[in-house]
């Protein structure tokens, strides 16, 4: 498979397939055969290639240099020079480079596609079934079960956009409809139709209703344009580019650069109420609200209380920073603290808030919020915390840094990590645009101006080992966060694991423990495997501080 575009006019494109049929070598500086040229026929070019002197459809593949720079523990840097024809042996490939192309032969391998459009991908690329072999076994419920509740909303969009359009094409959408982004025009049109509205062409299938409505987009105001003046940062080279990212949903960050903390790492550990070696307080729990069910409440702020608690004025700093919903529950700890009200009125008063703000994502009565829902909202910075940049890694553009927005909650449950920290040095996040120099994918990186005191991942359904410490730098500033709690999902009912300073590990429940909590181990002595689960519940959460 040829891996670069040398030359789309004669179909040297990424992406395209072909046979190697010759070659042309070379003596290197040490005296060893080194390639040089390669001679490649394609196959089932988009058109047919015709190169004075060589068959049909064959073309020369020559050597391409890249310069790559090796950043070592030590931060030493050293660039090294490689010459290499752009190709791969072509084994297999992802359902994303499959797409486009038609197999006479197409071996799939099903157990591995993670969606049921991923399944759709692959088996479409067959041009017959009967040269289509399926590998193994495959769960048919990924293409049976219907889809996801994200792409159903997508779909729904998608449809009122389309009547947006047929309106305007017609001259009958009102003026005020004139929203530059799509959640504004979506807004727009919803406040002028009525949010239950659904237009006359949507298929039955997606159809929304009063008791299966569609999600309501978040108000947003239009950002201005802007022309960005890209000349003068345009010759930055990578090694110039700052080497020290945190990571952000699904956002490429700079992959750091050491996996394993210094040995000679002192992590500051002073807290304002310290308790003597001996004493194990056990956490505060909270009583499950069996009126309006409250244990996604519950699960998490047990294990944030337990954070707090220990350093008081710091971590109501650090809680104010945030949000102003941090801010609230910062108080409302406090009051508890001081014996002033129960945790259960502080659960109350946030939950009141955010019900008046979004009463489907955070409903009253006998149904569960969402803990990543609730763990999106607490934890959404209000502040300009971090720094984008969007460059190419295969060429010196790049495009000025600005100032940007990152929250202190990620979902990685579609990364292939074996650990949180792995998955925190290898994170990117997706970028759609190309560059205008040579074409690649550009990459969007962005980076914590301060390294973060809290964070909340969450990855349900994966088998992620929850490292029990992970490590940031940012500015040459070292931090180690450490594993303070996992949240359990199971029969409808969050439950959690209260993780203390000294690693002992704590079961709370609204239901079964109420206001206590039940020691269950030590952090050092229990497995990864342990940690997925607790009493017949699956991870689907963890907090580190």
């Amino acid at each position: 498979m040829i891996r670069n575009n040398d030359a789309t006019e004669l179909c040297i494109t990424k992406g395209q397939e072909g046979f190697v049929v010759g070659w042309q070598a070379e003596k290197g500086p040490h005296e060893k055969r080194v390639l040089d040229t390669l001679f490649v026929k394609l196959h089932k070019p988009a058109k047919t290639i015709q190169i004075p002197g060589l068959p049909e459809n064959v073309v020369p593949l020559v050597k391409g240099t890249k310069t790559i720079t090796c950043v070592f523990p030590s931060d030493l840097k050293e660039n090294i020079e490689r010459q290499q024809v752009n190709v791969l042996p072509n084994f297999a490939m992802t359902d994303y480079a499959s797409q486009g192309k038609s197999k006479d032969f197409n071996v799939v391998h099903l157990s591995s596609c993670y969606s049921h459009m991923s399944y759709y991908t692959c088996l479409s690329r067959s041009t017959s079934a009967a040269g289509t072999i399926i590998m193994q076994g495959f769960e048919p419920s990924v293409i049976t079960r219907g889809c996801s509740g994200y792409l159903r909303q997508e779909f729904r969009e998608q449809e009122i956009l389309d009547d947006i359009t047929r309106l305007r094409y017609e001259s009958c959408l009102p003026n005020f409809i004139q929203g530059n982004t799509r959640n504004t025009l979506i807004r727009q049109y919803q406040e002028w139709k009525g949010e239950n509205f659904v237009p006359d062409k949507v298929d039955k299938t997606l159809r929304w209703s009063i008791e299966d409505p569609m999600i309501l987009l978040s108000v947003v105001t239009d950002t201005p344009w802007e022309i960005i003046d890209k000349s003068k940062n345009k010759n930055i080279s990578k090694s110039d580019i700052a080497t020290s990212f945190i990571p952000a949903k699904g956002t490429k960050i700079l992959k750091r650069k050491q996996d394993e903390m210094d040995d000679n790492l002192i992590v500051n550990k002073k807290s304002r109420n310290i308790m003597p070696k001996n004493v194990k307080e056990c956490p505060i729990g909270l009583e499950w609200d069996d009126e309006n069910y409250s244990c996604s409440y519950d699960s998490l702020f047990v294990i944030l209380y337990d954070i707090w608690k220990e350093n008081p004025d710091k971590w109501t700093d650090n809680f104010t920073n945030i949000n102003r919903h941090m801010q609230t529950l910062a108080s409302g700890f406090k009051q508890v603290y001081e014996k002033c009200i129960s945790l259960e009125n502080a659960r109350d008063d946030i939950r009141e808030t955010l019900h008046s703000l979004d009463s489907e994502k955070f409903p009253m009565g006998a149904n569960s919020a969402s803990v990543g829902e609730l763990g999106i909202k607490l934890m959404e910075s209000t502040n300009k915390n971090a720094i984008s940049q969007v460059y190419c890694t295969q060429c010196d553009y790049a495009e000025i840094e600005y100032s940007d927005q990152l929250g202190y909650i990620f979902n990685i449950e579609k990364s292939k990590a074996y650990s949180t920290q792995k998955w925190l040095n290898s994170l990117e996040k997706p970028c759609r645009d190309k560059c205008n120099e040579c074409f690649s994918k550009l990459t969007h990186q962005i980076d914590y101006k301060e390294t973060p005191d809290l964070l909340l991942l969450e990855y349900p359904h994966t088998n992620i080992k929850s490292s029990h410490k992970i490590k940031f730098k940012v500015n040459d500033e070292y931090k180690v966060l450490s594993l303070r709690g996992i949240i359990y999902h199971g029969g409808n009912h969050f439950s959690s694991r209260i993780i203390s300073s000294d690693g002992t590990i704590w079961y709370n429940d609204g239901i079964e423990t109420g206001k206590n909590s039940i020691e269950d181990g030590h952090l050092s002595t229990i497995s990864y495997e342990d940690l997925k689960f607790c009493k017949g519940k699956n991870l689907v959460l963890v907090v580190y501080a």
